[in-house]
């Protein structure tokens, strides 16, 4: 069981270049387009049987996590939700392939919870072909499958690396409440990613992602998952 809080503060300012509107110019009469301080605590509870973490070829992860925000607590907003992140990782027809699957889903209630607070999609994590906080809503849910292959292994003035080429697919959408999930406004995504491996912890990437709004190229170090 983990137990995780935060204060997060937010003061939106006016615009910094004249020739764009700005957020408060735009959307100021929003109710969750204001300034605020919460206080955010979360409960989660996670199984993980992966021997070496997100640097593993075998396993599982599973965690579930409910969080809160409260006046009482001195929070400027009420509000709170839940969230369910579910990782295996497998080596289906090689030892130099490793299968990775993931699902994530999150849900907030409250009203007029301010938009920097709630869940978003895009970036070099999750949907990899649009540019970070893409789309934001009170929810959302994403499906994810790359595929690790390993291409070389070698050593360099004896330290071991390794070289990998991941191809990847992604699936998802922001939506208000679950009860209006359909079959439309899903946005896919599908990419190459080129990964250079350190063992035991040490991973650099480059991801390459096409979809609906184009193309988009992230490097990172780590995996997106």
């Amino acid at each position: 069981m983990n137990l995780t809080t935060r204060i997060h503060t937010t003061d939106l300012l006016n615009r910094a270049m004249t020739q764009y509107d700005d957020t408060l110019r735009r959307y100021g009469t929003l109710p969750n387009v204001v300034d605020s301080t919460n206080w955010i605590n979360e409960i989660s509870v996670a199984f993980d049987n992966r021997r070496d973490r997100e640097f593993s070829k075998k396993g599982s992860v599973a965690e579930i996590g409910f969080l809160f925000s409260r006046k009482e607590l001195l929070s400027d907003k009420n509000f709170s939700g839940f969230s369910f992140e579910g990782i295996h990782l497998m080596n289906f027809l090689s030892e130099k392939m490793t299968t990775a699957l993931r699902f994530h889903f999150e849900q907030l209630f409250g009203n007029g919870i301010p938009f920097y607070e709630l869940s978003t999609l895009g970036g070099p994590t999750e949907l990899r072909s649009f540019t970070p906080l893409r789309f934001v809503d009170r929810g959302m849910i994403v499906f994810q499958i790359e595929e690790r292959i390993r291409l070389f292994k070698w050593k360099l003035m004896g330290i071991p690396f390794e070289g990998y080429t991941d191809p990847f697919i992604e699936l998802g959408r922001v939506f208000d409440s679950a009860n209006h999930l359909g079959l439309d406004h899903w946005q896919p995504v599908g990419g190459l990613g080129l990964r250079l491996f350190v063992p035991p912890n040490v991973v650099g990437r480059i991801d390459f992602a096409v979809g609906s709004d184009g193309f988009e190229i992230y490097t990172a170090l780590g995996y997106p998952f």
